[in-house]
């Protein structure tokens, strides 16, 4: 892509300031707005997780500052007591905890809260290992495995890695990625499972919210792999309106409703999945799709409010918000 053709994908994406209105008020009372928007418990660690991104992205150590003291706080941490005892299986969260702290000590080098960052880090790695799917658990209340979860948990560790200068990622990667290959990818399509236990109707479906999701965070530890996945997916799922693209949550062919993971979906075309994608495109240096997926994500039409609309009904929520956010702010590779 020349310097030009560059130029003018970056200025597809939305302009957006550094810290839009929403999330500064949300940094201001976060229970409140937890409370207030109802947001899940569990989804209140990935709200934080989002906003880490984005804030590491642009240096903002100081809203990396109050990201960590929320994180930490009563009805956010992911165990009762001012420090856990014991870690359980609650990995999810524990994932999204350590991207706020890692995020936060890369940018602010401030080591406070390096033990916890390696106990959190050698808890998933071991977790993910000991499993007989290498898909570590996300919630102590589900026996299912979402390889899309562990593609983040993965990239935390990388990030610790990256920081340490360690290999704790290296053993679970490379097991993760052979335990999918030989077990839990359609043959057909090359894509990985949603759920590798085949306890659901739709566990053996690759879905879009969790291809967009896996590749934004495979592309931070396993840049390859993440190109190859999003070019499979993308060749598939991928559906054109004109000057707006989207992205399916099912497979062709395949039409369902959505649920609490895909958000609305309108002719096909998934609202996470494609509010995701955009992160997932720039993730592995597509600034083409990133930008026709960001007009759908940003316009006037009825698909641009449904993208925006990514896990909550509402598009200034703290839960769209903090994706928008975070998507916004994904690196590109060199």
């Amino acid at each position: 892509m020349n310097a030009l053709a560059l130029a003018l994908v970056l200025a597809a994406l939305p302009a957006r300031p550094a810290l839009p209105p929403a999330i500064r008020a949300f940094l201001a009372h976060p229970q409140a707005t937890f409370h207030r928007q109802r947001v899940p418990r569990g989804f209140r660690m990935i709200v934080l997780s989002n906003l880490a991104q984005g804030c590491a992205e642009t240096k903002n150590a100081g809203c990396l500052d109050r990201l960590v003291a929320i994180a930490l706080s009563p009805g956010v941490r992911p165990w009762k007591g001012a420090a856990p005892v014991k870690l359980g299986r609650d990995n999810l969260l524990y994932t999204h905890l350590l991207f706020v702290l890692a995020e936060h000590e890369r940018v602010a080098k401030d080591r406070l809260h390096a033990a916890l960052i390696d106990r959190l880090a050698n808890h998933l790695a071991t977790a993910i290992l000991r499993d007989p799917r290498r898909n570590a658990p996300s919630y102590a209340s589900s026996s299912q495995r979402w390889p899309a979860d562990v593609s983040a948990m993965l990239a935390a560790l990388a990030l610790v890695d990256r920081i340490r200068g360690t290999h704790l990622h290296d053993a679970p990667a490379r097991e993760w990625f052979d335990w999918l290959d030989h077990h839990a990818t359609d043959r057909a399509t090359g894509l990985p499972y949603s759920e590798v236990t085949g306890s659901t109707a739709t566990s053996r479906l690759p879905r879009g919210c969790a291809l967009s999701w896996s590749v934004r965070y495979l592309a931070s530890f396993d840049l390859p792999a993440a190109r190859d996945l999003w070019r499979r997916y993308r060749a598939r799922y991928r559906v054109d309106f004109g000057p707006f693209a989207g992205l399916r949550e099912w497979p062709p062919g395949v039409d369902r409703r959505g649920d609490a993971d895909s958000g609305p979906i309108l002719m096909g075309v998934g609202s996470a999945a494609t509010a995701f994608g955009i992160g997932a495109a720039r993730a592995v240096g597509d600034l083409t799709t990133a930008g026709e997926l960001a007009r759908t994500e940003d316009g006037g039409a009825g698909l641009a409010h449904l993208a925006r609309g990514s896990l909550a009904r509402a598009a200034d929520g703290i839960v769209a918000q903090s994706v928008l956010f975070a998507v916004e702010h994904t690196p590109v590779p060199r």
